[in-house]
């Protein structure tokens, strides 16, 4: 009788065991599906902002500065994309957010420079540019939210107790916030 009662017993943690591993895998997972789609919308803006202000350049070389800073601070956010994955690693993640909220600084500063210019006001660039960065730049905010949003309950879950028996046991790590 005392070994159905331990093979029970044991039966029940192993079960237990595998459910807060597959719980622990599945909140990962959805991190990283949330965190792709950063990925995806980000070289999304990356390309849009080669397109539109390469075909602008040309004819507006007044700006032109202005553009080169916003190219310079555009391919700087994707080589950081690109170099390590950003959540395992959260001084490049902060790298990755100052990286983001210059380029929203140098955006705004070639739209206020943009706007001084009145060939710019009437073509059809400014218009283009400012509407698609807009979309862009809503859509990565509400995937920034809903990451952020995966990434809380999934470290919270490897820190709880007692699925932090399991994470440990399994080398879960903290995944990074994108703040």
């Amino acid at each position: 009788m005392n070994y159905l009662i331990a093979g029970g017993l044991l039966l029940c943690m192993l079960g237990w065991l595998v459910s807060a591993y597959q719980r622990m895998m599945q909140l990962r997972e959805n991190a990283v599906r949330f965190w792709m789609q950063i990925e995806r919308e980000v070289k999304h803006r990356h390309d849009m902002l080669i397109e539109l202000l390469g075909n602008a350049a040309p004819d507006f070389p007044l700006v032109g500065q202005e553009m080169s800073k916003v190219m310079k601070v555009n391919d700087s956010c994707m080589t950081l994309m690109q170099q390590s994955p950003l959540m395992d690693n959260a001084r490049e993640m902060e790298n990755f957010v100052r990286q983001e909220k210059e380029l929203s600084v140098v955006m705004e500063n070639l739209f206020a420079v943009c706007e001084q210019h009145p060939d710019w006001k009437v073509g059809e660039h400014l218009p283009r540019l400012k509407k698609e960065y807009g979309v862009s730049r809503h859509q990565l905010a509400r995937l920034h939210h809903s990451y952020n949003v995966a990434v809380c309950v999934y470290n919270d879950t490897i820190h709880a107790f007692p699925s932090v028996v399991v994470a440990r046991a399994f080398h879960f790590s903290a995944a990074a916030l994108c703040e």
